[in-house]
């Protein structure tokens, strides 16, 4: 089944290895990116990769220049412990030993707190470090915070997306938009896969 907005709509997570119990609509609808898209998407391919500094699940501040030489996969999510992004960041946890073999680092990036970010990866078993961008600064430098189209409305938010980062700093994927998250994980570690 899609993993899209309308599609968790209509379902509970009451089951499954990606569980955290059962979930109302209500509490999390609002902080999930819209099915219908965003505005003004910058596409960053081709470019070099803003720099950051942020805190980390793991207590440590991790910045760019820490993984001059490596592949990072940047990926971008709107809240710990709602359906979609607890099935994107399960999918990355899944696949672990393969994006390992490619060479890549996983680091996902959300608003949320250390201490979320803690208790969420403990929860699931996450093996790669989850960074707080309270601020939003970071975020905005990659174009994952924004305007964006939610059930008709123009909101301001966090825009699911994933970014590729080459070992010698260059942007050389950028997916602005997630819609599937369930399945995006896979998707990255195809384009990992690519010669070349």
């Amino acid at each position: 089944m899609p993993c899209d907005l309308e599609s968790e709509a209509r379902m509970s997570l009451g089951s499954g290895p990606c569980s955290g119990g059962k979930i109302s609509i209500r509490s999390w609808i609002g902080s999930e990116t819209s099915v219908e898209g965003r505005m003004d998407v910058k596409h960053l391919a081709g470019k070099k990769a803003p720099p950051f500094s942020l805190e980390g699940n793991d207590g440590r501040k991790h910045s760019l220049e820490d993984y001059r030489g490596k592949t990072v996969v940047l990926y971008f999510y709107p809240k710990d412990n709602t359906p979609g992004c607890t099935k994107e960041a399960c999918g990355f946890r899944d696949l672990q030993r393969s994006l390992d073999k490619s060479g890549a680092v996983v680091l996902g990036v959300s608003k949320d707190s250390v201490d979320s970010h803690r208790k969420f990866a403990d929860k699931f078993k996450l093996p790669f470090v989850l960074l707080s961008d309270p601020k939003t600064e970071v975020m905005k430098k990659y174009g994952a915070w924004g305007k964006k189209v939610m059930y008709g409305k123009a909101v301001e938010g966090t825009i699911r997306s994933t970014v590729v980062i080459g070992p010698n700093g260059e942007v050389v994927q950028h997916w602005p938009t997630v819609k599937q998250a369930q399945s995006h994980p896979e998707e990255v570690l195809e384009f990992l896969k690519k010669p070349g």
